[in-house]
This record gives structure tokens, sequence and C-alpha cells, in this order.
């Protein structure tokens, strides 16, 4: 693929987007938003309720976040919803009332892994739906499990932070889970004080993405895009041609079909800019943001050589091989991440709509 730029006109564009699989009805449809299911969460505090994490898989859409009320003298509970059979409802996870926070979430097959934060621990639960199992090890040693992704039972990732020696920033590490115990596999990538890590993917178990951001030292909080790859045996550093921004999300549609989605500047603003970059097996190259505003925060493949994201700024984008166009979404919806699940197709995402009454009603949406 060559959509590491924008596509032009004539026989080099036309050429780009076959390759990509995009025919010109594909391109020209416009990006649209429809309601699955909405879901109202007590709030109030000094933030509101919000969804954090989304997961799609054989046709089970899960979903994860936090209920207020949140900040000082706060009471928040962890939450998980799942939408099956047309019906987004509740599950019955075992989080602590009052005490507990809802984190990241992957799924494979029939079951889902759900991070949470609970009375000062990390742990992860793994549910079919109706059973749940918890398991403290991830965060054995110290360590803040915040990221996940799985491509089965026997092949679960995790990404983890712990304190340095003597209070000192905190360290990335990479945990792996081979269906019995946990091991840490992280040589090259792990325990780098400069390196802060914001999202991972794994497509299969010998194709596994993790990206971020590494500092370039200073007081100006200045950082270069990072991105690592994990082929079976061993992680390899990447090289992108951006020196200054940061990485939060992959989407690998093949070994020489790659994107990465994240903002340029310094992550701790607000107002950064987005960032994309393609990887055609050889290189990675800055791609087009035509029709971005701010930083994207999560992207997935639409299964027809596109993109989908969501943005910084509350918005859903498409990515059609030559610009991005945003979807319209429900009321004043933002969101916060989209999905796809790898046997539907189906390509989804998660927004919240404006606190009112110190309440906050969460939106699944499906995308096309």
């Amino acid at each position: 693929m060559t959509l590491a730029v924008a596509l032009g006109t004539g026989s080099a564009g036309t050429s780009a987007r076959a390759r990509a699989g995009l025919d010109a009805s594909e391109a020209a449809r416009v990006p649209s938003a429809r309601v699955l299911g909405r879901y109202t969460l007590p709030s109030g505090g000094e933030e509101p309720a919000h969804l954090t994490g989304l997961a799609a898989a054989n046709g089970t859409v899960w979903v994860t976040g936090t209920q207020g009320p949140i900040g000082k003298d706060g009471t928040p509970t962890g939450l998980v919803l799942r939408y099956q059979g047309g019906r987004l409802a509740r599950l019955d996870a075992p989080l602590a009332r009052g005490r507990s926070e809802g984190g990241d979430v992957a799924a494979t097959g029939d079951r889902a892994w759900v991070l949470a934060s609970d009375q000062n621990a990390s742990p992860l639960l793994s549910t079919d739906g109706r059973t749940w199992r918890r398991d403290d090890r991830p965060s054995h040693g110290g360590l803040g499990a915040y990221g996940i992704a799985a491509t089965g039972d026997r092949d679960v990732w995790i990404e983890a932070a712990g304190s340095g020696a003597g209070g000192a920033k905190e360290v990335p590490a990479l945990l792996h889970y081979d269906g019995t115990s946990w091991h840490r596999k992280d040589r090259g990538v792990g325990g780098d004080r400069r390196l802060g890590l914001f999202g991972i993917t794994a497509r299969a178990s010998d194709d596994v993405w993790v990206a971020g951001e590494r500092s370039l030292g200073g007081a100006n909080q200045n950082a270069t895009p990072f991105l690592a790859h994990w082929d079976g045996r061993a992680w390899r550093r990447e090289g992108t041609p951006v020196r200054l921004g940061f990485v939060r999300s992959v989407a690998p549609l093949s070994g020489t079909d790659v994107w990465a989605a994240g903002g340029t500047g310094c992550s701790c603003s607000s107002a950064a800019g987005p960032l994309v970059l393609h990887y055609d097996g050889r290189s990675w190259r800055r791609a087009a943001a035509t029709g971005l505003r701010r930083a994207l925060a999560s992207v997935v493949q639409d299964g027809h050589g596109g993109l989908w994201a969501a943005d910084d700024g509350g918005r859903v984008v498409h990515f059609d091989g030559h610009r991005w166009r945003a979807a319209a979404l429900p009321g004043k919806a933002a969101a916060t991440a989209v999905a796809r699940d790898p046997r539907t197709g189906r390509v989804y995402a998660i927004a919240d709509e404006p606190e009112q009454n110190a309440k906050v009603t969460t939106v699944l949406l499906t995308l096309s």
C-alpha cells in the first residue's frame, strides 16, 4: 500500500486506492454512526462518570468504565457492560462498590479480560458473561496494569508500570500469560525510565505492537513517538520520521500494512495536533491527516482498506484513503474509543453525553 501520503487524482491515486480495496463508491460514502444502546450512570463529584474501554469479539461488545461520584471524597465504582442479542446491560462484576474503577478491556471468542483498580490493587478479571475469575498476579511486585491485548486464552499481554528505585520515575513493564502462568517479556522495552507506553495491540501471537513516547530529556517535556514490535521471539524498536510527538494506538492490517495514530507536540496537552503513521513492511512514513483536528486516541481498520478512529475532541473519524471525515454523533455525545470485531467485521464506538442532574448517559454506536 502507498496510502502513507494523501492520494491525488490520476493514475497514481487510482492505483493506490485500488490496492487499498477502496472503489469510488467506498471513498464517496459519508461516515455514519447508529445508536445500539444507551446506559445511564450515576455521576457527580469532581469529574463525570465515563466509559474507558471497548472491545468486540464473536458478535459481543464489552464496555468498561466508572460511575460516580468521582474525585475527592468520592465513591467511584467500576462497571462492565455487555452488548449481546440487541441489548446493552450491566454485568455483575466483582468490583468493590465505592472504591473501584474500570480500566482497559480485551476480548477473544466468548471471553473478555478486564483490568480494574480495586482497593489499591489492579486485578485482572476474566469472564464469559456468567462467571468471573480474578487474577492478582499481574500486579505483584508493585506493578500497576493499565493496558491489555489478547488473541486467545493462552496469549494475553499486559502493559504495566512500576516505581523505580528510590521513588524514581515509573518504568514500563510488559507481561505475557501463556494459559498457565505470567512471565515478564519486555527485554528491549521494559525498564526504560524515559519510556511511556500508551497502548498495546495483538493481531497474532507473533504480531504484537506497543505504542507510546520516549522522553528527549530536559524540562520542556519533549518526547519522540515510540513503537515496538513483537515477532514471537523478541521486541524490536521501530524508527519513525517524526521527532516530536507520541503514538497511542496501532492498527496492523498485515505485516506490510500497519497504521499508527497519536499526536504531535506534548501528550500532556489537550491541544495536541493529529499524527498518523504508516508502515509498508520496509519503513514508517508520515501519513495524510487532512480533515483531522486533534490527536487520535484509538484507531482500527474498517475492513475495506480504510480506518476508523476516535480523537481527543470527542469525534469519530473515518479515513477512506484520501482524507478523514467525521461521523455525526447523537446530540452532544463525545466519543472515547473505537473497536472492531474481527469475526463479524463490525466497528463500534463508545461515547458519553454531557452530565445532567448528576447523571451521564453513555452511548454504544455502530459505525459504517
